[in-house]
């Protein structure tokens, strides 16, 4: 018995020590300080991919495909590989954006079911997000030395649906998400916001090292860290101590 007692913790242990490491979870990608700018990436680095970063189960994890889940119905749009689709669920169905870049979008409503729509504007929605039961989107576009956007607020008037503006940022929005004290964070073509409850801009990196070349394509806080997903990497912030560190898989 005590042999094969032994015999079955080798086969464990073996088996332990050969299981693949998830890189999915980011706490398993090396760290580094954070380059001066992006073409210092650019060198150490033979291919771009684009990342995206996301909670699950309390742990940040990464993606290298979009992470951005589907509307339970088909539109017209779908038959169009340049549009980023986005949405929010409300009471009375969906709100919906169709962002095409330099070649335009809109913001809609559907039904629950998708048979019924109307456009509410003509905004570029770039992502939604709910904060203190009111509705919000990123809209905005980053093109051939134009960068502009805002954060728009979405309410139901009349029975309709209307957006206005809420905030003007200085530059385009990419991605944006809540920190722990209830604040909006945004990642923009060229800088990272804190937007406070009374809508007032706090810069906490003016001239980030994506501003040049990388994407962002989404953003996370877990605790006092805020990840954002880019090309070749992931960046860190810490908002604490403002110390920034680039993450790579390789």
């Amino acid at each position: 018995m005590r042999k094969t007692t032994c015999v079955i913790m080798v086969i464990l242990c073996a088996a332990a020590c050969h299981s693949p490491v998830d890189m999915t979870l980011l706490s398993n990608w090396k760290s580094l300080p954070a380059p001066v700018s992006s073409d210092s990436i650019a060198k150490n680095s033979s291919s771009v991919t684009n990342w995206w970063v996301y909670l699950k189960n309390d742990m940040v994890r990464v993606s290298d495909k979009g992470i951005s889940p589907r509307l339970p119905f088909r539109v017209d749009e779908d038959k169009d590989d340049k549009i980023q689709i986005s949405f929010l669920k409300v009471d009375n169905g969906f709100l919906v954006g169709f962002y095409r870049g330099e070649w335009g979008g809109s913001l809609n409503w559907f039904s629950s079911d998708g048979k019924k729509r109307y456009k509410i504007s003509e905004d570029e929605v770039v992502q939604f997000i709910k904060r203190s039961g009111k509705n919000y989107a990123l809209q905005g576009l980053a093109h051939a030395g134009m960068s502009k956007g805002s954060i728009i607020n979405i309410e139901k008037i009349n029975d309709k649906w209307v957006a206005q503006q809420y905030l003007e940022l200085p530059t385009a929005p990419y991605a944006i998400t809540l920190d722990k004290k209830n604040n909006f964070l945004i990642i923009t073509s060229k800088s990272l916001f804190m937007v406070d409850s009374s809508a007032t801009i706090h810069t906490l990196i003016n001239r980030g090292l994506w501003w040049t070349r990388l994407h962002p394509t989404s953003i996370v806080v877990k605790d006092s860290l805020v990840f954002a997903g880019m090309s070749d990497g992931v960046y860190q912030y810490n908002s604490e101590s403002g110390e920034k560190s680039w993450l790579t898989n390789h």
